[in-house]
Parts: structure tokens; C-alpha cells; sequence
């Protein structure tokens, strides 16, 4: 068996708001293999972006918080 060059466990990233935490992408779990094609497609907003940018680490530091691995 393959091992995956990626593989994203139970993320959850959330946002502070008005002093408490929401979170926009719950719970998402996926592995990607070597040589495997990957979209991620969704309406605007859906949590696209959000869900790329947790996965490099890259959002706002002290207003976002996530969480998985």
C-alpha cells in the first residue's frame, strides 16, 4: 500500500468574531497519494481557500485557530 504524500486529519479552522471563535471548515479529513489528481470545487465561500491556507499553516496568527493535523 502507497503511502500518501498528503494527508489532512479532523482540520477545523476558525476565525475570531466579535470576541468568540467560529469555525468555517470542520471536521475535514482526506488523503492524497502519489500520482492522484485532487479538486476541491464548491460555491463561493464554501471554504476553498481556507481550507488551502490552513493546510500551509498560512492564516492570520492570534485571529485564527486550527486545529487537526
Amino acid at each position: 500500500m502507497t503511502s500518501p504524500i498528503l494527508s489532512v486529519s479532523k482540520l477545523t479552522t476558525s476565525f475570531r468574531v466579535e470576541g468568540q471563535w467560529r469555525s468555517v471548515v470542520r471536521d475535514l479529513s482526506f488523503d492524497i497519494k502519489p500520482q492522484e489528481t485532487v479538486a476541491v470545487v464548491g460555491e463561493s465561500g464554501s471554504g476553498k481557500s481556507v481550507t488551502a491556507l490552513s493546510i500551509m499553516r498560512l492564516t492570520p496568527p492570534g485571529s485564527s485557530r486550527i486545529e487537526g493535523s
